[in-house]
Formats: structure tokens, sequence, C-alpha cells
């Protein structure tokens, strides 16, 4: 059951702001979901899976204080190698139970491009669940506000993602034409 949520808003130079929301999430099932793009991204102290896992359990202990059960669905894939297919992120989509919360690290981390994020969203809608991405600090499918946020947010990372993508393209290139 999805419980009530209290929105505050505040009027500033006649500015419409949110200024606080009190909520509690769809608690149906608690999911966590994080991914790196490679093996070596795995276990990077900045960024690897445990990083991103122990940020998601942070967040998860302190805004479920009564709840202990959650699943952990984990992840390596990027979108410059499509070999891999995110098994884990396909079975949360296939077994999300409706009013369910996705935690994940990142908004980057939910797909490899624009459309397969876009692609999870929607799914993610029509299930009537939430995401709160921990770093981002921001919920997908609580009010249209955060909705809106969030999808900027998806096309920021993408802009990255897309850089990172092609300096990692350059540098095999020029490490094959050295021999």
């Amino acid at each position: 059951m999805l419980n009530s949520i209290k929105i505050e808003f505040n009027i500033v130079n006649n500015k419409l702001l949110l200024m606080q929301i009190n909520h509690i999430n769809p608690i149906n099932t608690i999911n966590i979901y994080t991914r790196v793009s490679t093996n070596v991204q795995a276990s990077d102290n900045h960024n690897g899976l445990d990083i991103q896992l122990k940020e998601c359990k942070k967040y998860f202990a302190k805004t479920y204080k009564k709840r202990t059960k959650f699943n952990i669905l984990q992840d390596i894939g990027s979108s410059y190698n499509y070999k891999n297919k995110l098994v884990q992120r396909n079975k949360l989509l296939r077994t999300l139970q409706p009013e369910s919360t996705i935690i994940i690290y990142s908004i980057s981390r939910i797909g490899r491009n624009t459309i397969e994020t876009m692609d999870f969203l929607k799914k993610v809608k029509q299930k009537n669940s939430v995401i709160y991405s921990v770093t981002d600090k921001l919920f997908f499918n609580k009010c249209k506000l955060m909705d809106k946020d969030f999808y900027h947010k998806v096309i920021d990372s993408e802009k990255s993602s897309d850089l990172k993508s092609i300096a990692c393209k350059k540098r095999i290139q020029h490490t094959k034409k050295l021999g």
C-alpha cells in the first residue's frame, strides 16, 4: 500500500520552492540495485560495487528502521560492451512487485544509455513503484517536480557517459596502433 506524502512549499521572490518532503516509501519490497561498467571498476575503492552497496544500505538503515529485509541485485556491464546482459537489472524488472522501492547509488547506474534508462523508468512507473538515487538525493515516481529533475539527471548522466566511452575507445585505438 502506498502511504501518503506530505509536501511543503514556500514562495520566495515569486517562485514556488519545494521545501520539505515527509514521506513513507512504498514498502511491498525493497530492492538495492548497483552496477559498474567493467570488472576493474567492480573493486574500485571510489565507486565500486562494495562502495555503492554500502551507501545504499546506509540509506536503507536510516529510512526503514523497522525493516531488515531487502533484495540486493548487482551487475557489471557498459554501453561499450553489450555482451554484458545486465542479468540482475532485467531480473529486477521481471520480478518487481507493485508499490516497491528501488534504491540505487546513482541515476547513471540504471541503464547503459538514455533509451534503456527511460524504458526502465517506464516499467517502474507501471508498477507504481519508486526509485531513490542515493548520490543524487532524488526520487522517481513520487511527484512531477522530482520526476522532471530525475529526467534531467538521466540526460546529463548520458552525456557524461558518452564522453567517457569516446575517451575509452580512443585509448583502445591508440594502444592498438602502438602494437
